[in-house]
């Protein structure tokens, strides 16, 4: 219990700073390509409007090679890197490409047209940036070249990438110590709350086989009386909820994992339901049984006899008469699989979890009636937690299973 309580207050923490550190991380380089794209569709705006200056509309045929003002402009646009191409009803008039090395004119025609089609006022295609404007019934389409912005993005990116990854590497330590100090001040009280019940149960023992003895030395004097019949019965039923506490808080021991041994489960299984029988045959139920054979378990075997005595036990107390109880063993793939199933009461939705926990009791005022402490389940969890399985209970048209996987 105590090392799920853990798991889940570090999950909770790790989630919660986990998200802190990608939500920093996303706002970061959102904010700097948006900061990136702003700037160069600022710088396009800028060229454009020069290059509006510089053409004259409608457009002229394109000055000779030997002009001295394209000259000019040619240092400028190879200083900037720009592209413009003016497209009027879907053609192209004219291209001003003085970075061919880069992107040939086919280049910067194709993407010219293909984002004319995308009826947008700025962009991106690729390494290039856009933007479009229109004058007299003409288009001009100014190309940036924006692939040292994009490298320093790409650089920033992988920069924030590793501080993102290093901060997880530091949440997960942080996390794990925040876990220990939270759940530290609970092991303790649990640990003591273990602690109580075994000296207290221990410390039991001793009256409760005083009083018993008295009582039985009574009734030999003075014969049966209905007074000395409540005592006795009291004392069993003290007696009955004092080992199972002692069982409860042994199985809780780390020590005791150091008892496991191979043996047959199937040969245990067998033998714990025939002893069922008799009580079923009593109340008027059928235990109907298919254990496959030969299967063998590492774990202890006393253990597991008191395992299956719990799972049919319960499973015949909550069987009503003419009812029936069925006990399976078999293998499944590398699992050893035991269910008990019964006809008859259903577990209540939403308690199929809450009736493992110990003193936990559905119908409080029948349980209490029937001498029923809610430890029998309890302690089964911990027989299998014990041999690393699982167990876990449902109930289904009219029939509860107890599934135990080892």
């Amino acid at each position: 219990m105590i090392k799920k309580t853990q798991s889940k207050v570090f999950m909770i923490v790790m989630l919660s700073l986990s998200i802190i550190i990608l939500i920093i991380t996303s706002v970061i380089n959102i904010v700097n390509y948006n900061q990136s794209r702003q700037e160069s569709y600022m710088l396009i705006e800028n060229a454009s409007g020069m290059f509006k200056q510089m053409m004259s509309f409608p457009v002229a045929p394109p000055p000779k090679t030997d002009d001295m003002d394209k000259t000019k402009r040619i240092l400028y646009w190879k200083t900037a890197q720009f592209y413009f191409v003016i497209v009027e009803n879907n053609t192209i008039v004219q291209t001003v490409n003085e970075n061919s090395d880069k992107y040939s004119d086919y280049e910067i025609n194709k993407y010219a047209l293909k984002v004319v089609k995308e009826n947008k006022k700025n962009g991106s295609i690729g390494n290039l940036v856009y933007g479009i404007k229109e004058i007299r019934g003409n288009k001009i389409i100014t190309f940036m070249d924006n692939s040292i912005a994009n490298n320093s993005l790409k650089k920033m990116f992988i920069l924030s990438s590793i501080i993102g990854i290093l901060s997880m590497i530091f949440a997960y330590i942080v996390s794990r110590k925040i876990s220990l100090w939270i759940v530290k001040p609970i092991e303790d009280t649990f640990n003591k709350q273990k602690q109580f019940i075994s000296d207290a149960s221990h410390e039991l023992k001793t009256p409760l086989a005083v009083i018993c003895a008295n009582a039985d030395i009574l009734e030999s004097e003075i014969g049966t009386n209905k007074w000395l019949n409540y005592i006795q019965k009291e004392v069993g039923s003290m007696d009955k909820l004092v080992n199972s506490l002692l069982s409860l808080a042994r199985l809780e021991k780390e020590s005791t994992k150091g008892e496991l041994a191979d043996f047959d489960i199937s040969k245990v299984v067998l033998g714990g339901t025939m002893v069922f029988e008799s009580v079923a045959f009593e109340k008027e139920i059928q235990i109907i049984d298919n254990i496959e054979e030969n299967l063998k378990l590492k774990g202890n075997s006393e253990e597991i006899k008191q395992l299956l005595s719990i799972l049919i036990d319960n499973a015949i107390k909550h069987t009503e008469k003419d009812g029936q109880v069925f006990v399976s063993l078999n293998k499944s793939k590398n699992n050893i699989v035991l269910r008990v199933k019964n006809t008859g009461e259903p577990i209540l939705k939403g308690e199929e979890k809450k009736i493992f926990e110990r003193f936990y009791r559905s119908d409080e005022s029948r349980n209490r009636d029937s001498k029923r402490y809610g430890l029998g389940l309890a302690i089964a969890k911990s027989i299998v937690e014990k041999h690393h399985g699982k167990i876990r209970a449902h109930s289904n048209n009219g029939i509860t299973t107890f599934t135990v996987i080892f």
